[in-house]
């Protein structure tokens, strides 16, 4: 009978804990949550398994772990040495400044496959350093940048729904791209630097693009294009209020670009503007459904002696054309020689396509 009484018991037992409810959040939630999951670390929180610097829970990380910042003020000189996701818990709250002006960047990262998002990142020379390849960049507020918002020199990155801000002088660029490929500048609001965007010696046969940027009120250039440049899509960007809205510059030899569908508007000097090709040139280019409004000068060139081959075709010119519009420019061939010298739109458009039309063509994806 016992025996019995107590093997009913152990059942009864084994029962009851099958049953008991387990509680499950996939919420993030102040209090530290245990790292029994082993890829999710906290910073700025309480409890156990939390961090209070955000230099100290990367590296403690491994590969494919995540890094989740509460709000509050975090101290820059951060650098990035693992393949993982850096996420703060609101672009406006979770801040990483440069508060005591240290030399360097706020944040550097050196590794492949690095996700950093939802951040408030500023007070130094350089906001975020990209060296490595295949890297996320968006959602970030980047502001009292001194030189340059994101520094790219690595590949197939996607930098994206970024704000760039400077605060002071207006040197330095928005979002540099320097001797790299395949990366995407997509949807990012960028003002008040002396270049927008900046494109330098990137050649190589892979594209790199910039589309969907709002960029306005950064000084010289809204975006700039210099040295060897091949493989470039310049699509759907609104650039209102520089001195020169797109510009190359004397020295560029740029081959493959196509400018198309941007909104180009009140530029104080120049809308678009090529000058003075090197070596062999620049060809096959395009320049096409792009809309010029309000420009002290909408489209012009400057040639050496070398050849500048482009295709103009259905842009916009400030009003409707019903015949092909003459674009003026001028050659230069040495001693002090030169002349003008002219380009066609030969079939311009009626309408101008305007920013938030380009969805049409677009879409809201990144």
């Amino acid at each position: 009978m016992n025996k019995g009484i107590f093997c009913i018991l152990v059942c009864m037992l084994m029962l009851l804990t099958t049953v008991v409810p387990i509680s499950v959040t996939t919420s993030w939630k102040k209090t530290s949550q245990p790292l029994n999951m082993g890829n999710i670390l906290y910073v700025g929180g309480s409890g156990p398994g939390n961090y209070t610097n955000i230099q100290d829970a990367i590296n403690a990380s491994s590969n494919g772990d995540t890094v989740f910042v509460y709000n509050g003020i975090y101290k820059g000189g951060i650098v990035v040495n693992r393949s993982i996701s850096l996420l703060g818990e609101n672009k406006l709250t979770t801040i990483i400044d440069d508060y005591d002006h240290s030399p360097g960047d706020v944040v550097t990262i050196s590794s492949d496959n690095v996700q950093v998002s939802g951040f408030t990142i500023g007070n130094n020379s350089v906001a975020i350093l990209v060296l490595s390849n295949s890297c996320d960049i968006s959602n970030n507020l980047l502001n009292y940048v001194k030189n340059i918002g994101v520094d790219i020199k690595g590949n197939n990155n996607k930098i994206h729904d970024n704000e760039v801000t400077m605060m002071g002088t207006g040197i330095g660029c928005g979002i540099g791209l320097i001797g790299c490929y395949n990366n995407t500048i997509a949807g990012n609001t960028i003002h008040g630097f002396l270049f927008g965007i900046k494109v330098q010696s990137c050649p190589a046969n892979y594209p790199n693009s910039i589309q969907k940027n709002r960029i306005y009120n950064s000084g010289q250039y809204g975006i700039f294009i210099n040295l060897l440049v091949t493989n470039l899509l310049i699509s759907g960007n609104y650039i209102v209020g520089c001195e020169r809205g797109i510009f190359f510059s004397w020295d560029s030899q740029c081959n493959k670009i196509n400018i198309l569908f941007n909104t180009i508007e009140n530029s104080t000097d120049i809308g678009l503007y090529f000058e003075y090709p090197k070596s062999t040139g620049s060809v096959h280019n395009l320049i096409c459904r792009n809309t010029f409004i309000n420009n002290n000068v909408d489209f012009t060139f400057k040639l050496s002696k070398t050849r500048l081959h482009f295709f103009l075709f259905n842009n916009y010119w400030e009003k409707p054309h019903f015949l092909p519009v003459l674009l003026s420019g001028s050659q230069d061939l040495g001693f002090g020689i030169a002349f003008h010298t002219y380009k066609i739109d030969l079939m311009p458009a009626k309408i101008p396509l305007l920013f938030n039309e380009l969805q049409i063509y677009y879409g809201a994806g990144k």
